[in-house]
């Protein structure tokens, strides 16, 4: 393999060139692989999606955890089974602890090989390999402070299952949140539209705002997305508010 196309939202394409493929094979549930390119490292691709790469991850993982804060002390991940997320937010607050909760332990394992991530191995992190949804309508209420939900490129999809599982994710999110806890998500690139013309943060807002009235949302480019990317973040308020 001598290159990657990446196709973006506006029909241009990035093309990003493989020195070395380090590792290519499926899960249960996906194929993964792992590409050293020329212009941003090592990259991990899930169903041909790029996920994350050593030049720019930062980018992604800063802005999905904006809403992190000092006095945070336990929050949970809904997928990054590649460990970034988990790691950074340890570099901005030393005293919380982590849960990672995700389907695949391949990706898991691939993260740790391949893209030398040493923080499954943080006592301040617990790996959980389970299917999002069913785990946190596990969680004991009003137990978290923050919840980040990193489970697709898609979330909200384009179709009625997926759009009921995000509402079902932001619903639960707020019950385990406690007061004034907050939650963020990937809303997808600039781009992304349904078929019938809605922009697809705008659905995603459309959700969050029915369990979280007061939300925000955020963009940064990320050079190897090949497009700018939105961030949606909610905050559960007092009763009364």
């Amino acid at each position: 393999m001598d290159f990657i196309e990446i196709k973006c939202s506006d029909g241009r394409s990035l093309v990003i060139k493989v020195k070395e493929v380090i590792y290519t094979g499926s899960s249960q549930s996906q194929e993964i692989a792992v590409y050293d390119t020329e212009e941003f490292g090592r990259c991990l691709f899930l169903d041909g999606i790029i996920q994350s790469s050593d030049k720019d991850h930062e980018l992604y993982d800063r802005k999905i955890l904006k809403m992190l804060r000092p006095s945070d002390r336990n929050i949970l991940i809904l997928g990054g089974g590649d460990g970034f997320i988990a790691e950074k937010a340890l570099r901005i607050n030393p005293s919380i602890n982590v849960t990672i909760v995700d389907l695949d332990e391949e990706v898991v394992e691939i993260s740790r090989r391949y893209l030398s991530q040493r923080i499954f191995d943080d006592h301040r992190v617990t790996v959980v390999i389970r299917d999002a949804l069913d785990f946190i309508c596990r969680v004991d209420g009003e137990s978290l402070d923050g919840v980040i939900s990193d489970l697709t490129d898609f979330p909200v999809g384009y179709d009625d299952r997926l759009r009921e599982l995000f509402s079902s994710i932001f619903t639960e999110s707020r019950r385990v949140l406690k007061k004034g806890g907050w939650i963020s998500l990937y809303g997808g690139v600039r781009g992304f539209v349904d078929e019938d013309g809605h922009r697809l943060i705008d659905l995603i807002n459309d959700l969050l705002r029915k369990s979280f009235p007061v939300t925000d949302c955020s963009e940064v480019l990320i050079p190897s997305f090949g497009e700018p990317c939105y961030f949606l973040y909610g905050i559960k308020e007092a009763a009364g508010h």
